[in-house]
């Protein structure tokens, strides 16, 4: 069975929670995961360890993970960044010792495995005319065009679907369905404790805010059924 989780955000509590009450078996099924698994939270460290024993995983890059790959090469994160990051570099210093953000020997302290993983991830993956992407895409224009950086922080594309009065957003390619997180579903829901995972056009949002101290999502793409949602505790 394939199954899709949106951003984590280092709540490693709630992952594990989803992943059991989902029955998510992992030599059989695959996981799609949308992306920014670290920052906010206080155990990416032990999202990304858990994430990279998976043998059937599909993981794309978001903006925060972009960010920390960067810092993991040598390349210091830009200052609108660093605040964000700081929970991520306290959960790695548990495990390999002091980070700072000018740090050229990271690469050398970081668990492989790691390292292997955040230089996997996709920019976007598209799988039986279901297109997995972090942010969004412009709709007009080729997705192999489009700059990571787009598709890692695009907001315009989920705010076109809301607006929209299509069954399926139109797209170059025509996807049959569109699997995003990064835009956080309580911007037009409300409540962090009352935010759910919407569809519109076609495209299903699964941002429910873990980041925010609100909920992790994840879906059976074979059943629709159930949602299984859990708040971090």
């Amino acid at each position: 069975m394939d199954f899709v989780m949106a951003d984590i955000h280092g709540a490693y509590k709630a992952y594990v929670q989803v992943m059991e009450r989902s029955g998510f078996n992992p030599q059989r099924d695959r996981l799609f995961q949308l992306g920014d698994i670290v920052d906010k939270g206080y155990q990416s460290y032990e999202v990304v360890e858990a994430l990279s024993q998976l043998p059937n995983l599909i993981c794309i890059r978001g903006n925060h993970d972009q960010y920390f790959h960067e810092l993991i090469v040598g390349r210091e994160p830009a200052y609108i960044h660093k605040k964000d990051m700081l929970q991520t570099i306290h959960s790695y210093e548990k495990h390999i010792g002091k980070i700072t953000f000018w740090d050229q020997d990271l690469l050398q302290r970081i668990p492989k495995n790691h390292i292997i993983f955040f230089k996997n991830q996709y920019p976007y993956y598209i799988d039986k005319n279901r297109l997995f992407i972090h942010a969004g895409i412009d709709r007009f224009y080729p997705i192999d065009n489009q700059t990571s950086g787009w598709l890692q922080r695009d907001r315009e594309f989920w705010k076109e679907c809301l607006l929209g009065k299509e069954r399926v957003i139109s797209t170059v390619e025509g996807f049959d369905e569109i699997y995003i997180g990064h835009s956080p579903v309580t911007i037009w829901q409300g409540q962090v404790e009352e935010c759910e995972v919407m569809t519109c056009c076609g495209v299903t949002n699964l941002n429910t805010c873990i980041g925010f101290h609100g909920r992790l999502s994840m879906m059976n793409l074979d059943k629709y059924f159930p949602l299984i949602l859990e708040t971090l505790t």
